[in-house]
């Protein structure tokens, strides 16, 4: 008897049949595989908004540097950019502007100015990370008073030899994976 009464009181303990772990497996990789797909997505989207953050930031410095413009002689009429955006990349023009005599103004452009990766410029194009064009249309001095503006487009990556031009106004910049654009009026009255 007491044959008899052990073998009803065990319990047996059996394991997961191969059919179950394969509908198991398959579930979690059903479930996994579409996290996976999304990562280098996700990382690609970090990136970019690391580099808009950058171009946002030498942006705001060309606007600061180009509202807080300094008068080149006492007679006040002639402005320029703070430094280091008074000068190009190459070193050989001054960003400046004059309240036109005739209206409309017509826009006068500045670039390409590089910017290294942590958004210092630089003379190097092959150093670059960021590359910026500036168009300047100047305030009018006659009636109808216009007050002016700074078109400030910045564009990476910087590097490379690509070209970056202007076309009626707009930036063509062949090798772009993302740009920060700014419009900011100019008024002189508002300068010192």
């Amino acid at each position: 008897m007491k044959n008899l009464y052990d073998r009803r009181r065990r319990v047996e303990v059996r394991g997961f049949s191969l059919i179950e772990v394969v509908l198991a497996v398959g579930v979690l990789a059903f479930a996994i595989l579409p996290i996976i797909a999304f990562l280098p997505i996700g990382l690609t989207n970090y990136k970019g908004s690391v580099w808009s953050a950058k171009a946002a930031q030498a942006a705001s410095e060309i606007a600061t540097c180009v509202q807080l413009a300094t008068p080149l002689s006492t007679s006040g009429t002639t402005y320029t950019a703070l430094a280091p955006f008074n000068t190009n990349a190459n070193g050989s023009t001054n960003i400046t502007w004059s309240p036109s005599t005739v209206s409309p103004a017509t826009a006068t452009h500045y670039g390409p100015i590089y910017f290294d990766e942590n958004g210092i410029p630089t003379t190097s194009n092959s150093s670059a990370r960021l590359v910026a064009m500036i168009a300047i249309t100047p305030p009018t001095s006659v009636t109808p008073f216009t007050p002016g503006t700074a078109y400030i487009y910045v564009g990476w990556p910087g590097a490379g030899g690509s070209t970056i031009t202007w076309s009626s106004n707009v930036v063509t910049y062949p090798n772009e994976l993302g740009h920060e654009e700014l419009t900011l009026p100019i008024n002189p009255s508002t300068f010192q």
